[in-house]
């Protein structure tokens, strides 16, 4: 019987490679694996933009012992956590200037270039893997992953937007 993986990606969001990887059954959640990404990168870490899956208490613990922002949207119901916790400034903020502007302020778009990472490896490799075991699932992705990488390092496109005169 077929069972689905899941794959987990750390993109840097300037140079746009996977610095880290993670593959799981698919009951594993995106938040119980964030610790074993972002201990897979070596360099000193910013800002992680992620979504409303990791806007968990571990998540911020995992970021502050990397002394990293963790910029993820609360939940729609979210409560301000105890005092001076980095979580209830985007309440605070989400609450006086809406989502879309905080969203702005606070470059969350950036996490977009994440998405794009994993749209690229469906499109260059498929959605489906050749391997049947779960440890050479997990080797076929790394492969992909690595062979992704050298092809962004080889060059990404530049795209530049061109006002066209209609005259």
């Amino acid at each position: 019987r077929r069972t689905w993986i899941r794959v987990h990606l750390g993109v840097d969001g300037d140079k746009k490679d996977v610095r880290a990887v993670v593959v799981t059954p698919e009951e594993i959640r995106d938040c119980e694996v964030f610790g074993e990404l972002i201990e897979q990168v070596d360099e000193s870490i910013a800002k992680i933009y992620a979504d409303g899956a990791y806007d968990t208490r571990e998540c911020y613990e995992v970021a502050a012992k990397k002394e990293a922002d963790l910029v993820v949207p609360p939940r729609t119901n979210a409560v301000l956590w105890e005092n001076g916790h980095p979580r209830n400034m985007a309440i605070i903020l989400i609450g006086l200037i809406g989502m879309a502007m905080w969203m702005v302020i606070t470059g969350y778009h950036k996490r977009s270039i994440a998405e794009n990472v994993m749209y690229r490896l469906k499109q260059l490799f498929g959605d489906g893997l050749a391997s049947r075991k779960f440890k050479t699932q997990e080797s076929e992705v790394h492969a992909r992953i690595a062979a992704m990488n050298t092809m962004t390092y080889l060059g990404m496109p530049v795209s530049v937007r061109v006002r066209v005169n209609p005259s």
